[in-house]
């Protein structure tokens, strides 16, 4: 069965399919002889990212940013990969609070007017009022790139026209996607940076509360791998991170989350429980990393 996204085409040989570029991280291409499907001429087309700049000055700009990439991702807009957050003086009327920004990579099956509508509903679902340009805000969402699409509207166009310019935008995109080439100007993205003539300060930003933490466990567990159990427990906690083996036996996590969740999740590691003996426990501090989710990595 072939996904929404799926796009099929074809062709009368390999050689002649389209060399295809898609803005959507679901989609992939197949290619068909004959008019039947082959499992060998099955490929993924490379794919270019739908990249996002969010930004936030009022109130509790941290929380509204949280917020906004809940919303999206529970509208269909999958946030794959966040850059650090940074916090950054205002652009254009200086005389007001800084920001925090973050970029954000995102999957979604929208089209980037769809996604636009999308984008300006989360605003207005988290109580953006402000309508004044470069003013203080609420939430600001701003669409950067859609794939390798050059697009001209009334309402939106993309590449973001003030992209270049701008180091608080380029400074997370380059965490993400460093070698992406901006549609228009045929550069990357860490080229731009390093051309962009805007030198404002922009500090890396971690939220009072917020923890990352790297935690080596050495021990045993009956009846399930070690780092499945740690995986477990860190999620029942709801840190986000990795887990995975060591070639001496222990298990590595480096694991974020809030300082109250970070305590609960260390007591238990320390504790173990009937099942789990831990022999070892060795925890330190860490950058962080700003994960999406917990996940085992091989």
């Amino acid at each position: 069965m072939l996904a929404f996204s799926d796009i099929i085409c074809f062709v009368k040989n390999f050689e002649s399919a389209p060399k295809l570029t898609f803005p959507i991280c679901r989609s992939r291409l197949f290619v068909a002889t004959g008019g039947l499907l082959h499992s060998e001429h099955f490929f993924i087309c490379r794919m270019s990212p739908v990249l996002l700049l969010l930004g936030s000055n009022l109130s509790s700009r941290f929380v509204y940013l949280q917020r906004a990439i809940h919303l999206l991702n529970e509208a269909g807009v999958s946030v794959q990969q966040l850059s650090p957050f940074y916090e950054t003086a205002a652009w254009g009327h200086t005389e007001q609070n800084d920001f925090l920004n973050v970029a954000a990579q995102v999957e979604t099956n929208l089209s980037p007017q769809d996604l636009l509508k999308r984008v300006k509903a989360t605003e207005q679902e988290l109580g953006r009022t402000t309508t004044t340009k470069w003013g203080p805000r609420e939430i600001d969402i701003d669409i950067l790139f859609y794939g390798n699409e050059i697009l001209h509207t009334e309402t939106l166009t993309v590449p973001h026209p003030e992209l270049q310019q701008r180091r608080f935008a380029l400074v997370p995109l380059n965490d993400l996607v460093p070698d992406e080439i901006h549609p228009v100007f045929k550069k990357s993205i860490a080229k731009l940076l390093s051309q962009c003539a805007d030198k404002s300060a922009i500090r890396y930003y971690c939220e009072g509360d917020f923890q990352s933490k790297a935690i080596t466990v050495k021990g045993k567990v009956q009846g399930v791998a070690f780092r499945h159990y740690t995986l477990h427990a860190a999620q029942v906690y709801g840190l986000k991170g990795m887990v995975k083996n060591r070639p001496d036996g222990s298990v590595y996590t480096e694991a974020e989350g809030s300082k109250q969740s970070m305590n609960a999740f260390l007591n238990f590691c320390r504790q173990g429980s009937p099942a789990a003996r831990v022999d070892e426990l060795l925890i330190t501090d860490r950058e962080p990393t700003f994960f999406n989710s917990f996940e085992i990595v091989r």
